[in-house]
């Protein structure tokens, strides 16, 4: 692997995500069970199917449409970082496999991170209201 090959941001999203899906099932699922009136068993089956999903496959794919605007947007190419236009560009453009921009990682990973849980929010409502129904 070359060692300039940049930062694809799923690598630090995605473990997260896995370990956080247990206490976002359990959260949705108690605020299910009061709420909703069906029985318990199909509220924690719906939660559970919904949040899978999303996670196992709606990050993903997310995240690879985001790869395929990089690329369609940038040509995959540096933006630099030199002036505001090329870091607002370098984040939001590349936001899912960042260049490796060493001095600025501090900064665009946390940016970048933010710039995609826009699309990670709407492929989750989208995919869990799929599953859901």
């Amino acid at each position: 692997m070359l060692a300039n090959a940049g930062v694809p941001l799923i690598a630090l999203h995605f473990p997260a995500m896995v370990v956080l899906l247990v206490p976002i099932i359990a959260i949705e699922y108690l605020y299910g069970r009061y709420t909703l009136a069906i029985a318990n068993s199909r509220v924690l089956s719906g939660v559970a199917g919904a949040n899978l999903a999303s996670t196992l496959i709606g990050i993903p794919a997310t995240w690879f449409l985001m790869v395929v605007l990089n690329i369609a947007t940038t040509g995959g190419e540096s933006k630099g970082v030199d002036t505001l236009p090329e870091k607002l560009a370098s984040v939001v453009l590349q936001s899912a496999w960042l260049m490796p921009y060493e001095a600025g990682l501090d900064w665009m990973i946390p940016t970048a991170t933010l710039v995609l849980l826009v699309p990670y929010f709407f492929a989750s409502v989208f995919i869990e209201r799929f599953v859901l129904h």
